[in-house]
């Protein structure tokens, strides 16, 4: 999603767009004339200084343009850089800028700080509904994070009720495939015994005789055979019917 574009007033625009503008315009001038004194390096320009002391930090800020100077940095800078060259260390700090070079230079830095005064309630005008715009964008994140939580939690709720019906349909389709598998091994075939009657006794096979006839349960095998349908029995020697 993009940045939302802070809403700036017209005349704090303006503001801050003359301030800048002659910012630029200041530090285009200050870089000039470093050019002119022979573009000594920031390190010579900071040993040179007297008061106040200049470092190579405040330096470049100056002629980058990041920040106005003060007024006492920025006359110790036009002083070294329009110094004679050839003098010796002490002859160089006690030299003194033209003061009309001096009036100048302090004339441009006070067009850009009165800018600066004027610029700065835009400043914070800006800085301040820059502020809500962020605080806003980070509002409606969190409403989203939240809304996204909530909905990735709603679909895992879904997702886990789904599964648990799949498993549970998926047990009594089991037990159910389980029961008809019982059902079907406890019907007895047709041209078989009766699975829960084999090996129970009830029914048993006629064991083979001497003579190759299935003899009777209960006889002995030593009784002579039952009679064939159709024969007469004979009378045993000694006997008389």
């Amino acid at each position: 999603m993009a940045a939302e574009e802070p809403e700036v007033e017209p005349q704090d625009r303006e503001a801050i767009e003359a301030y800048e503008g002659a910012l630029a315009t200041f530090t285009e001038k200050l870089n000039l004339l470093h050019i002119s004194g022979g573009c000594p390096a920031y390190a010579t320009v900071a040993s040179a200084s007297v008061r106040p002391r200049l470092t190579t930090t405040g330096l470049n800020e100056m002629l980058s343009g990041k920040r106005l100077p003060l007024l006492e940095s920025l006359l110790e800078f036009v002083r070294i850089v329009t110094t004679p060259s050839g003098l010796d260390k002490p002859a160089a700090e006690k030299f003194r800028a033209d003061p009309a070079l001096v009036d100048q230079w302090r004339g441009y830095r006070q067009d850009v700080k009165l800018l600066q005064c004027r610029a700065q309630p835009a400043n914070k005008r800006v800085r301040a509904t820059v502020r809500e715009v962020h605080d806003n964008a980070l509002r409606e994140a969190e409403a989203l994070r939240h809304d996204a939580h909530a909905e990735a939690e709603r679909i895992r709720t879904n997702a886990e009720a789904d599964a648990e019906r799949l498993r549970e349909r998926a047990r009594k389709d089991a037990d159910g495939i389980l029961e008809r598998a019982r059902e079907t091994a406890a019907v007895p075939f047709p041209d078989g015994p009766d699975p829960q009657r084999v090996g129970r006794g009830v029914f048993r096979a006629a064991l083979p005789t001497s003579t190759g006839r299935a003899q009777p349960r209960g006889r002995s095998r030593h009784a002579p055979p039952w009679p064939e349908a159709g024969c007469e029995t004979r009378p045993s020697a000694g006997r008389h019917p």
